[in-house]
């Protein structure tokens, strides 16, 4: 075969070197002929130079169409050999073996100029491209798996330190989301995160390396034994991370804006009232409410404060609770999301699918709520409220917390804040 290529090459270059030598010689002849017919033209007569310059003329044209006819064909042999030469080079092109994808750690330039939102977005580029590309032997990917197992607010601390060991050592980071069906509340994340997906897609297999986060990152987890790829000196904020995964769907955005539109020019105070009565283990006793109530007036007093610029934003995991409050403070003055449902996700398998939807549509728009309140008045030991007052980035010194008023009893399952309550509640 390679024989018969170099031939055929050989053949071509003869072809072509014929046609060089021809095409000079033609053009040489062709320049001797027009001067022969230029030296016969000069001296006509006024009787015969007509004639003459007529035959003459058709001669030089003749002569000037073959001469075009010996150079079409010489640069049609030269491109054709130019064209077998590019034929062959793309064919051999073509034959090379093409290199197979593999599992590319990512590493991201300049961290510290760079703003969270911007790590991220690399972040789920990359995260995307390795896991769903199935060329990529699978044995070679690496991804975590993070699964919630406490409530709501400390699950979505979980979640922020889990993906920000998944970006650290360049893992892929997928979740095990088993609360509520996600779609339900928030729109598709950016982010490929569904290991059930991941799984069904047979984008990762059991012979992936796949390091399991249950809750928090404990000491003893694989995880932090793995070299750090990205050297991120700083957390890239819980408020950002929950805003970036959890973006909402209308049927929330409608429960919120309901209420908050309740609010106009009013200040906001969220009451977070977590009685813990269908938990394992109670936040207040009854009749704790009143103390919320208590606070609040007296931080009005002491602030100066016209409550007539302020309205109160209840939720609790009671409804009575809600209406106690209602009743003191004035049902004018306290909103809430107009769900009956209980609060906490953790427990909702307790209920059937309407409960449970309604449930999550509750939670969801309190927590958002909450994240938008001026100041937070919350329940000793839960979780939930304290997260929403960091998705709102509210400053410190104005989120307060009020502990069970049994706290300080003996055997106390969950203590006393410190201190018990504000100290502008004692005065």
């Amino acid at each position: 075969m390679r024989a018969k290529e170099g031939n055929n090459n050989a053949k071509a270059e003869e072809q072509k070197e014929e046609l060089s030598i021809g095409t000079g010689a033609s053009i040489k002849f062709w320049l001797a002929a027009m001067r022969s017919q230029i030296i016969r033209l000069a001296p006509f007569t006024r009787r015969s130079g007509i004639m003459s310059v007529r035959l003459s003329f058709l001669n030089i044209l003749k002569m000037t169409i073959g001469l075009l006819f010996v150079i079409m064909g010489y640069h049609y042999i030269t491109m054709s050999s130019s064209n077998d030469e590019i034929n062959q080079s793309l064919k051999a092109r073509k034959n090379k073996p093409r290199e197979k994808p593999y599992f590319k750690s990512l590493y991201i330039k300049n961290i510290p100029k760079l703003k969270p939102q911007q790590i991220m977005e690399q972040y789920t580029k990359w995260h995307n491209l390795m896991l769903t590309n199935k060329e990529i032997p699978c044995d070679q990917k690496k991804a975590i798996i993070f699964i919630p197992s406490a409530g709501f607010g400390d699950s979505m601390h979980a979640l922020s330190a889990a993906y920000y060991k998944a970006i650290q050592t360049s893992f892929i980071f997928t979740m095990q989301w088993n609360f509520f069906d996600w779609d339900t509340t928030f729109e598709p994340s950016k982010l490929k995160w569904n290991i059930h997906d991941a799984l069904e897609n047979e984008w990762l297999c059991k012979n992936s390396t796949i390091i399991e986060i249950r809750g928090h990152v404990a000491v003893g987890n694989p995880i932090l034994t793995e070299p750090k790829v990205n050297n991120l000196q700083y957390s890239l904020g819980d408020h950002l991370v929950w805003s970036y995964f959890m973006q909402l769907k209308p049927n929330v955005k409608t429960v919120i804006d309901n209420v908050m539109q309740q609010f106009q020019d009013k200040h906001m105070v969220a009451l977070v009232i977590r009685t813990g009565k269908s938990d394992y283990m109670r936040f207040l006793s009854d009749g704790d409410e009143f103390k919320f109530i208590d606070c609040y007036n007296k931080y009005m007093n002491e602030r100066k404060i016209d409550t007539a610029n302020v309205k109160l934003f209840v939720t609790s995991d009671e409804d009575y609770v809600i209406k106690n409050v209602a009743k003191k403070i004035g049902k004018n003055n306290v909103i809430y999301t107009d769900i009956s449902s209980p609060v906490h996700v953790a427990h909702l398998d307790k209920y059937d699918d309407k409960t449970k939807t309604k449930g999550v549509i509750k939670t969801m728009a309190d927590f958002f709520i909450i994240s938008k309140a001026d100041i937070v008045f919350l329940t000793k030991g839960s979780l939930f409220g304290a997260a929403a007052t960091e998705l709102g980035n509210i400053p410190y010194d104005r989120i307060f917390t009020i502990s069970d008023k049994n706290c300080d009893k003996q055997g106390h399952p969950r203590g006393c804040a410190s201190p018990k309550y504000p100290p502008f509640c004692e005065k």
